[in-house]
């Protein structure tokens, strides 16, 4: 049988697979680099990312333990069952890791509220997601991607402080849960500096083709390093 990965998170993850003509529903971002680099004989990716979600949004949609969909991939509101795509024949099988990149969406948020509710409202929604997931798919390998944003345009500094609040707090719970912490800010600062803002982001929140593949390698090193 197949190992079965799923990818949860927002419009990075999506990267497409909702909005756009999409044949195997994967989208057009990391996690079809990855389907690219993985042996599609042993792996089965699942991509439910969702452009625009926050961490309450991803753990909202999901269904808990002994649902209507128990055991398999969640479907979020709008999608079929049977879609035809490629994805849908490794739905029935439980995920062996589940991949969670989600929490930028939650920064605009903290603008309009009070930004001191951060470390505390941020860790009881990603705390509540990583229950629901340990309680739908208990086996699960997680890993829990940091969130990111780039530099430019100049609005996005303000953010940084924030998503640093964000990492600590995604860092103690991956130690809590028995997760996996990957970070990517870093990753993404050293991309920006080498191949220049415009190659690696089109307006400072999402990914080109050079870095979603540079995401796709950085998952794909800390997949694989653990697996030895």
């Amino acid at each position: 049988m197949k190992e079965t990965l799923i990818f949860l998170g927002d419009s990075n993850v999506d990267a497409g697979r909702l909005w756009e003509e999409c044949a195997d529903g994967l989208g057009f971002g990391f996690v079809a680099e990855l389907a690219g680099k993985l042996p599609e004989e042993k792996f089965a990716l699942i991509n439910r990312g969702h452009y625009g979600f926050t961490v309450r949004d991803v753990w909202r949609n999901l269904p808990h333990a002994g649902g209507e969909v128990s055991g398999s991939a969640p479907l979020f509101p709008g999608e079929e069952k049977d879609s035809g795509k490629r994805e849908s024949g490794a739905s029935a099988a439980a995920p062996a890791t589940v991949t969670v990149l989600a929490g930028v969406n939650n920064i605009p948020m903290y603008f309009y509220e009070n930004r001191n509710t951060l470390p505390a409202s941020f860790r009881e929604d990603y705390g509540q997601l990583l229950e629901r997931v340990r309680e739908f798919w208990p086996g699960a390998r997680l890993i829990l991607a940091e969130p990111f944003v780039f530099r430019k345009p100049e609005e996005f500094i303000s953010w940084r402080p924030l998503l640093e609040q964000e990492s600590r707090v995604i860092r103690e719970l991956a130690a809590l849960y028995g997760a996996e912490f990957l970070p990517l800010q870093e990753c993404m600062d050293r991309a920006a500096e080498q191949y220049g803002m415009d190659a690696v982001t089109p307006d400072g929140l999402h990914l080109t083709a050079i870095s979603s593949r540079l995401l796709a390698e950085r998952w794909l090193e800390a997949f694989q390093k653990k697996a030895r």
